[in-house]
C-alpha cells in the first residue's frame, strides 16, 4: 500500500489578495501616475494640476511632520491631515474638492495597478460646497450705467438700446447670443425705444 505524502501544501493566495508587486517611493508613483495622464492625452493644463496637487499634497504632509507612506496611508490620515487641513487654512469650497477629487483618482490608480493595498479611494467625500450669494448692481449704480452711453449719437443710442433691452426682458447670457432680431417682440421694443429717445423730424 502506497505511503501517505504528509506534506502541507500552501493555499494559493487570490489574485485580487495579492501583495503589491513592489513598494515604489512617492516620486516614483507621482511619475507613473502622470505618465499614465499623458497617455490619455490630457491637457497640459490638466497635467499642471495634478503636479501642482503632488506637490501641495506631499508639502502638507511635511509641515505636519507626518510621513507620507503610500503602502501605509489610511483614509482616516487624508481626512484628518489632508483635506482638514485644507478647511483649517480656509480654501475655498472647490478649491478642496478639485484636491479631493485628484486624490481619489490617484489613489485608485495606485489600487488597480496593485501598488497599494487598500481602496482609500472610496471613503474620501466631497465636502458640501459653499453657496455664495452673488452681489447685484443697485438702483443708482443701475443709473449710472444707462448715463453712459451718448444718446445723441448713433454708437450711444445703440449700446443704450441693447442695455435696455437687457435689462427688460433679462436674459440669460447664453440667449442673449442667440438673439433673433426678427422676434416681433424685440423688434417692437427696440422700435420703441429707438423713437422715444429720436426727435422725430417733420
Amino acid at each position: 500500500m502506497k505511503r501517505r505524502n504528509n506534506l502541507l501544501q500552501t493555499a494559493a493566495v487570490p489574485e485580487t489578495e495579492a501583495q503589491p508587486a513592489k513598494v515604489i517611493t512617492y516620486e516614483q508613483a507621482t511619475k507613473a501616475y502622470l505618465m499614465h495622464k499623458r497617455a490619455l492625452n490630457l491637457s497640459p493644463r490638466s497635467l499642471e494640476f495634478y503636479e501642482e496637487f503632488f506637490r501641495h499634497f506631499q508639502r502638507t504632509f511635511q509641515k505636519q511632520n507626518i510621513p507620507l507612506d503610500l503602502q501605509r496611508v489610511t483614509a482616516r490620515q487624508i481626512k484628518t491631515h489632508y483635506i482638514g487641513y485644507m478647511l483649517d487654512h480656509g480654501l475655498a469650497s472647490h478649491t478642496i474638492n478639485n484636491r479631493i477629487r485628484a486624490c481619489k483618482t490617484f489613489f485608485r490608480f495606485l489600487y488597480e495597478e496593485r501598488l497599494v493595498t487598500q481602496p482609500v479611494f472610496d471613503q474620501l467625500r466631497l465636502i458640501v460646497a459653499e453657496k455664495k450669494m452673488i452681489q447685484t448692481l443697485t438702483k443708482e449704480q443701475v443709473l449710472v450705467l444707462l448715463h453712459q452711453p451718448n444718446r445723441k449719437t448713433f454708437s450711444g443710442l445703440r449700446d443704450y438700446t441693447i442695455m435696455m433691452l437687457l435689462l427688460e426682458t433679462v436674459n440669460r447670457t447664453i440667449n442673449r447670443v442667440n438673439i433673433r432680431f426678427s422676434s416681433v417682440f424685440i423688434s417692437h421694443l427696440i422700435l420703441k425705444l429707438i423713437f422715444q429717445f429720436v426727435p422725430v423730424r417733420s
